[in-house]
């Protein structure tokens, strides 16, 4: 966890590129975050983490589609309780495509909403605290399609770095970390 901690101040420091303020066409933006109020079961044993890219919507520039962007996602977390004489342990990850309208663009502010659709990827695996023998299952039941609305906003300090806020539901109710245009 530490090395991919430091690779991503690596990466965040070492962009020097020419954006020119909140949401472009022509660049994109990458979120990368940490969730707070988890929608998913259990008590947080990984807090929900999550990633987010999104360009400008790429077709005929028009006064609507002018304000669009298009993206993927990428959130993951893990949560754990107890049951009876044992333990649960379940894994999330949520892959999924993002279509994000902004509809305040101004100096170094970005509000945007918008849908995704996703697959969430669970699996599961039971620790018993009386001596049974340990199994691990798969949750193929629990996986499945993930529909999400969300509302955010970004603030930006400089040209290529700023922080983001988004609720809605997916990963988790809140999420909140750094964004960085490419």
């Amino acid at each position: 966890m530490k090395k991919l901690f430091t690779l991503c101040l690596i990466f965040v420091f070492g962009i020097s590129l020419n954006a020119k303020g909140p949401f472009q066409l022509d660049k994109s933006d990458l979120n990368i975050g940490i969730g707070i109020g988890s929608t998913l079961y259990g008590t947080e044993t990984i807090p929900p983490i999550s990633a987010s890219y999104e360009i400008g919507f790429p077709w005929e520039k028009n006064d609507f589609t002018k304000n669009m962007s298009v993206g993927g996602y990428l959130g993951f977390s893990q949560t754990t309780y107890d049951w009876f004489y044992g333990e649960w342990s379940y894994t999330y990850i949520i892959i999924g495509a993002r279509a994000t309208y902004h509809f305040y663009n101004e100096g170094n502010m970005d509000a945007y909403g918008g849908l995704m659709l996703g697959y969430n990827i669970v699996s599961s695996s039971y620790t018993s605290k009386t001596g049974y023998e340990d199994y691990t299952s798969s949750s193929k039941a629990s996986s499945g399609l993930e529909f999400s609305a969300y509302l955010g906003g970004r603030y930006y300090f400089s040209e290529n770095f700023g922080i983001f806020g988004e609720i809605g539901y997916g990963i988790a109710y809140l999420n909140l970390g750094l964004t960085i245009k490419i």
